[in-house]
């Protein structure tokens, strides 16, 4: 299989400045395997592959990306490490976490991210997304965002 995996994303882990070496070990692992892109700006046409857009979503890291995945008119945003807390983020997303790369580009992004699927009315898909880890943001009447999961539970 081809993996693929962000340029900046790879030179901020594969780069000289000591990283994870479990992240560098992955990398090396896949050598031959690996392509490397340039992400879209939020909301590009272009596709990386049929159906499967990618867009740069730098904050958590340098080369953070997120992938829309779409299927005729229905479409999904896979955002990855987006969010870290969705029942803090999800209200306060200019709230970052530790692990953030850069935490005021990341506020700066999931905003943005956040404002586009509600506009755009796309439901999401997240590694710290709570069970089923699908949903959809909304605004909501006491904070920016609400989050419904797919299994109609509210955050």
């Amino acid at each position: 299989a081809t993996v693929y995996l962000a340029k900046r994303e790879h030179d901020y882990w594969m780069g000289d400045v000591p990283r994870s070496e479990l992240a560098k070990d992955v990398v090396k692992k896949y050598a031959g395997r690996l392509e490397l892109f340039e992400p879209q700006a939020l909301g590009g046409k272009t596709e990386l592959l049929p159906d499967v857009r990618a867009w740069a979503a730098y904050g958590h890291t340098p080369g953070h990306t997120i992938f829309l995945v779409s299927s005729g008119k229905r479409q999904l945003l896979i955002w990855g490490d987006l969010t870290h807390a969705m029942a803090v983020q999800v209200p306060s997303p200019g709230v970052s976490v530790t692990y953030d790369v850069d935490p005021k580009e990341a506020a700066a992004t999931r905003i943005a991210v956040f404002d586009y699927v509600v506009k755009n009315k796309i439901p999401v898909a997240g590694m710290h997304i709570p069970y089923p880890g699908v949903g959809t943001l909304f605004p909501a009447a006491d904070a920016p965002f609400g989050f419904k999961m797919a299994t109609g539970s509210k955050i």
